[in-house]
């Protein structure tokens, strides 16, 4: 490959424009809060904001059904007292309260439009709670994981071991 090509579309590249360089923008208002939240979640997946902002959106049509499920499951894994203990910890982000701030989203084609098609709620307020529960269920899954890896841990008898 030529070292002098771009990812940027013109009539001599070899590579189509980059998604992300041609999508329409979208200006996201969320408390700063949330937005702290969201990147440390992205940081700790190695993904972008804007990545982790278009996968919290995706995976709101679905419920987060697999956030969810992750979630119980490593639950059921470490038992009611232990699980409670350590999801007690977290709060979900009211994502209508505190100081807010203006963020550019690029997102994949069509899922701006899927957006406003599903929700009764305005695009604002949709995008913004779906950010909010994948940072809770992610935030949750992660302390979960992390307490699994305790070598002190005594999981329940009744769980099957691996």
């Amino acid at each position: 490959m030529n070292s002098s090509t771009s990812l940027t579309s013109t009539p001599d590249s070899a590579f189509p424009a980059a998604p992300s360089r041609t999508a329409e923008k979208f200006v996201l208002r969320i408390p700063i809060v949330l937005k702290e939240a969201i990147e440390e979640v992205a940081r700790r997946q190695f993904r972008s904001f804007n990545s982790e902002v278009a996968l919290a959106v995706i995976s709101q049509f679905e419920s987060h059904r697999r956030l969810i499920t992750m979630r119980n499951s490593l639950a059921t894994r470490l038992g009611s007292d232990v699980a409670d203990e350590v999801l007690l910890r977290f709060q979900r982000i009211d994502p209508e309260e505190g100081t807010v701030q203006g963020f550019n989203i690029r997102f994949p084609e069509g899922l701006r439009d899927e957006v406003k098609a599903s929700s009764a709620d305005t695009m604002k307020i949709a995008i913004a709670n779906a950010c909010a529960d994948w940072v809770y269920y992610s935030q949750q899954i992660e302390a979960l994981l992390k307490r699994c890896e305790d070598p002190d841990i005594q999981f329940p008898s009744a769980v099957v071991k691996h």
